[in-house]
């Protein structure tokens, strides 16, 4: 036989473990062993034709195709596609050699050159005092409590649950300085977000304070991995849910009212004021503008009277006779048309009202 078939060796066996037909693994029977006791690894043949044959060199060249294929399969180990948000750190004998970013990349194969891949551009999110269901659909949240519970400034206890959001900023630091950087995020986390409540009052965590909270938060736990070489940068942190606890929920909500109300009063009393104070400031300034206007005018009349009796006095040294005259009259005529006249005769008879009107008989002129 010249050629290499091997298919020729079953050609003549169309279905092997049909019944009663010959089996090319020798034996008879409905199976591999023959006589239906089943298969018998130590009766298991191959029955060859007597003038088969492989290749002269075939036994030389199996074991060079199998190493072949066992090259490039180790070869192949050394090819690496990044995507567009990922890094590689390249160890080399377990040594760090470099960084490779997007894009295909040629590495000598494993063992010699091991890589550590991670997506550092990609925001990531941890939750502090809860967890998220696991389906996006699902927006139900499960509490964790020994996260979420913690103790304030003034020793009240809140309901605390808190977002991080943070992304690789160093392959090399996160990959290596740190044996495990999640749990390292998480566990600083709770202990920074600790901390700063723990120096707030209950107050302000509650109401107003919390924007200042989310960025001691933010600061002093950036810092804290900064420390450790975690390679990871917090982009924000988000107080989502501040509460106290349900067991008193139902008190601290009529505080909260109360407090609401007592705001509410004060900015009423001092929208009040603010609307009172300019109004009385305005009338205070009013007052004082007619004050000083008056002052002013008392004291030039003052001036002008002193100013007419010394003038007055001076003529008076020349002339007192003409000086008084001159003054009775002035006088007279200024009051005389003012004051009614009564004339009555004292030689009437009785029974006669001695009285004649002359207010009637004035003329326009002396009226006036």
């Amino acid at each position: 036989m010249s050629k290499f078939a091997l298919s020729k060796v079953f050609s003549q066996y169309n279905n092997p473990w049909e019944k009663h037909r010959k089996s090319p693994f020798g034996g008879g029977g409905s199976g591999p062993g023959g006589g239906g006791g089943g298969f018998n690894p130590g009766n298991f043949k191959v029955n060859l034709p007597k003038d088969f044959k492989f290749p002269g060199n075939f036994d030389k060249k199996v074991p060079v195709i199998l190493l072949v294929v066992i090259l490039l399969a180790w070869l192949s180990t050394g090819i690496l596609i990044l995507k567009p948000e990922e890094q590689a750190a390249i160890l080399r004998f377990g040594k760090y050699d470099r960084t490779l970013g997007p894009g295909p990349h040629i590495t000598l194969p494993y063992p010699i050159e091991r890589r550590y891949v991670a997506s550092v551009t990609t925001v990531q999110r941890l939750e502090i005092g809860f967890r998220s269901a696991a389906s996006q659909r699902d927006d139900r949240i499960i509490s964790v409590g020994q996260e979420s519970l913690m103790l304030t400034g003034d020793e009240n206890i809140l309901d605390v649950k808190v977002i991080v959001q943070f992304r690789i900023r160093d392959i090399i630091d996160y990959m290596f300085e740190v044996r495990d950087s999640l749990q390292t995020l998480q566990n600083t986390a709770a202990s920074s977000v600790r901390e700063v409540m723990g120096g707030e009052s209950i107050d302000n965590a509650l109401t107003v304070g919390k924007f200042e909270i989310q960025m001691n938060i933010r600061e002093q736990l950036q810092k804290a991995l900064n420390e450790y070489r975690a390679g990871l940068e917090i982009l924000s942190v988000e107080l989502y849910d501040v509460q106290p606890p349900q067991q008193v929920a139902g008190a601290f909500r009529e505080v909260v009212s109360a407090r609401e109300d007592r705001e509410r009063f004060i900015n009423q009393a001092q929208g009040y004021r603010n609307q009172i104070l300019p109004q009385a400031r305005g009338e205070a300034a009013q007052i004082m503008e007619a004050a000083s206007a008056y002052r002013e005018e008392r004291i030039l009349r003052a001036r002008g009277d002193v100013a007419r009796f010394l003038a007055m006095e001076s003529e008076y040294r020349l002339a007192p006779a003409v000086t008084r005259d001159r003054l009775m009259f002035d006088t007279l005529q200024e009051t005389l048309p003012k004051t009614k006249l009564f004339l009555i005769d004292s030689d009437a008879g009785s029974g006669v009202l001695p009285y004649l009107p002359l207010d009637g008989v004035r003329t326009p002129s002396a009226r006036n």
